[in-house]
C-alpha cells in the first residue's frame, strides 16, 4: 500500500491536517487512523450511523443490541464510542422498561446501572461466539 511507504512523523501531520475552526474540534489529529479520516483516506462511520438509525425505528432493543455487537466485531467502525452514545437509549429501553415494572414506578429514568446493563448484554453476545 502506497501509504504504509510514506514515512510521516508528528511535524509532517501537523503541516499537513487542517485545523477545524467552526467546530468543536480545534486541534490537529495525531494519530494515523484520525490523520487519515481526517485526508478522506478511510470511511467514516456514517453507514453504521445510518443502519443502528434505521434500526432504532423498527427493532426490538435486543436487536439493536445484536446489530451494534456485529458492527464491533466484523466492521471496525472508527468511533464506536460515538455510536454507542448516539444509540444507547434505544438499545437499554427494554432494561428500563423492566426495572419500572419490577419498583412499579413509571418515573424511573435511564441511569449509568441501566446503561451498564446494556453494555454487559453485548459483552455477553462476544463471549456466546
Amino acid at each position: 500500500m502506497l501509504l504504509s511507504k510514506i514515512a510521516v512523523d508528528q511535524y509532517t501531520w501537523t503541516n499537513i491536517l487542517p485545523r477545524f475552526k467552526n467546530s468543536q474540534r480545534s486541534a490537529v489529529r495525531y494519530s494515523y487512523r484520525q490523520a487519515y479520516q481526517e485526508l478522506n483516506l478511510l470511511e467514516n462511520d456514517a453507514h453504521w450511523d445510518t443502519a443502528l438509525a434505521d434500526a432504532s425505528n423498527t427493532a426490538r432493543p435486543q436487536q439493536i443490541r445484536t446489530l451494534f455487537a456485529i458492527i464491533l466485531t466484523t466492521c471496525f467502525p472508527s468511533n464506536p464510542k460515538d455510536l454507542w452514545e448516539k444509540y444507547k437509549d434505544y438499545m437499554s429501553e427494554d432494561i428500563l422498561h423492566h426495572l419500572r415494572a419490577e419498583n412499579q414506578n413509571p418515573d424511573i429514568q435511564f441511569t449509568p446501572n441501566v446503561y451498564n446493563e446494556a453494555l454487559i448484554l453485548i459483552e455477553d453476545m462476544f463471549d456466546n461466539r
